[in-house]
């Protein structure tokens, strides 16, 4: 959101998401930003955008993705706690059950934790790319992406 709204202004459409995770800082940002150029034609200009907005579209698409995630939630969640759980603790009584039951969701959501990281870094890496060591010209580390 903060890039679009970057970017309908001429003089901070060169601002990319990556710069924003670069930069850290408005300070940072502005010293990413490209030397002014004094021209009263620049700023007349108006803005051309590529393509066209579909927000139905994306509503569309958001929302049957929600649908899928909560439909194949459901399901699972279905399997797990009819047909798995009565399999593997058919074995055990009522007490102990209880008393295992907080380690069981202890493990669950300790296999749980791990994947839902590692989905979130696999979509990062998708939307944004990698980041990679680089120097500014002052020899103080940052990041820099590399992707796309």
């Amino acid at each position: 959101m903060l890039v679009t709204l970057l970017r309908e202004d001429w003089r901070t459409d060169w601002v990319t998401v990556s710069d924003i995770y670069d930069a850290r800082t408005v300070r940072g940002l502005a010293a990413r930003a490209p030397e002014p150029v004094e021209s009263t034609a620049d700023a007349a200009l108006p803005l051309v955008r590529e393509g066209r907005a579909r927000p139905l579209l994306a509503n569309l698409v958001q929302g049957g993705w929600l649908a899928l995630s909560v439909l194949a939630a459901s399901w699972a969640s279905w399997v797990v706690a009819f047909r798995v759980a009565p399999l593997a603790f058919a074995h055990l009584g009522l007490a102990t059950l209880v008393l295992v039951a907080p380690l069981i969701g202890l493990a669950g959501f300790l296999f749980y934790l791990p994947l839902s990281v590692a989905f979130a870094v696999a979509v990062k890496w998708l939307a944004i790319g990698r980041y990679r060591p680089c120097a500014r010209r002052c020899g103080a580390p940052i990041t820099c992406a590399t992707g796309w």
